[in-house]
């Protein structure tokens, strides 16, 4: 059998999808009763109103598993940052859905997160032809792609 289906990969496997489905079912319940929804209008991709904030959710199963699972993967103080970088980014997306944020004030937190997460991982010397652009550069050209992804969905 091979190493995908052993018992270190699929229990953490398990639990995840566990979580991730009991803690979206109790986020629907809380999302419904604080009236945190989408309405459709014209440019909706759905047709009935849909709790909005989710995300949150996924994103603190991400930090949280990555907290428990791969504590040993990374030095210390890496480790405690790129485990509340995307904590902190779901902070930014619920706090947006609940009192609704300015798109420049969260636009600049993500930035800032993101360039913490960049720096504090030392990833510029990973990223594709970064021998070639200065340090900075390279770090803005990432910062820029991630905040375009952060911002599609």
């Amino acid at each position: 059998m091979s190493d995908l289906w052993s018992f270190e990969i699929m229990v953490p496997f398990l639990l995840s999808v566990l979580a991730s489905l009991l803690l979206i079912w109790f986020y629907r319940a809380f999302a419904l009763r604080r009236g945190l929804v989408d309405v459709p209008n014209g440019r909706s991709s759905h047709q009935s109103v849909t709790p909005r904030g989710a995300g949150v959710v996924i994103v603190f199963l991400y930090g949280a598993g990555l907290g428990f699972f791969g504590r040993d993967a990374f030095p210390e103080p890496r480790f405690l940052i790129l485990a509340l970088c995307p904590l902190g980014l779901a902070l930014v997306g619920l706090a947006d859905d609940v009192v609704g944020l300015s798109s420049t004030t969260r636009l600049l937190v993500y930035f800032l997160i993101i360039i913490i997460a960049i720096i504090s991982l030392g990833a510029p010397a990973y990223f594709p032809y970064a021998q070639l652009l200065p340090v900075p550069l390279v770090v803005l050209i990432v910062t820029i792609i991630l905040l375009w992804v952060i911002n599609l969905f």
